[in-house]
């Protein structure tokens, strides 16, 4: 086979001493990226707590949005007596839709009509 360079004391002693430190760099290493990991860790654990509560937040809103809507509709909505008109006869119900093109032709009696274009 072919010849083997044996390495001296002194140099196994060198390499041991830079695998030690090399070691110890490594161990520093994890020690502050362990405690950075918890820093963070930490941080996140109280951004989703933040989080939780601005969810809760908004869900109040919300509902406070829809209550708010719910009594505007109430305010502006008009009760029409049950009986103003008799419908039970066919003729006086709307069997297909009621043309718009020609809405500015019917009488408005003084009234606005809302919403139509012609």
């Amino acid at each position: 086979m072919g010849t083997h360079k044996l390495a001296s004391r002194a140099t196994l002693r060198n390499l041991l001493k830079h695998l030690q430190a090399e070691r110890d760099d490594l161990a520093q290493r994890l020690a502050t990226v362990t405690r950075d990991f918890d820093v963070a860790a930490v941080e996140l654990s109280g951004a989703r707590a933040d989080l939780r509560a601005a969810e809760a937040q908004l869900s109040e809103a919300v509902a406070e949005v829809h209550q708010l809507r719910a009594q505007l509709a109430e305010r502006d909505s008009v009760t029409v007596p049950p009986m103003v008109r008799d419908t039970s006869d066919p003729a006086d119900v709307a069997t297909y839709p009621i043309p718009i093109g020609q809405a500015g032709d019917w009488p408005t009696l003084g009234l606005r009509l809302k919403g139509v274009t012609q």
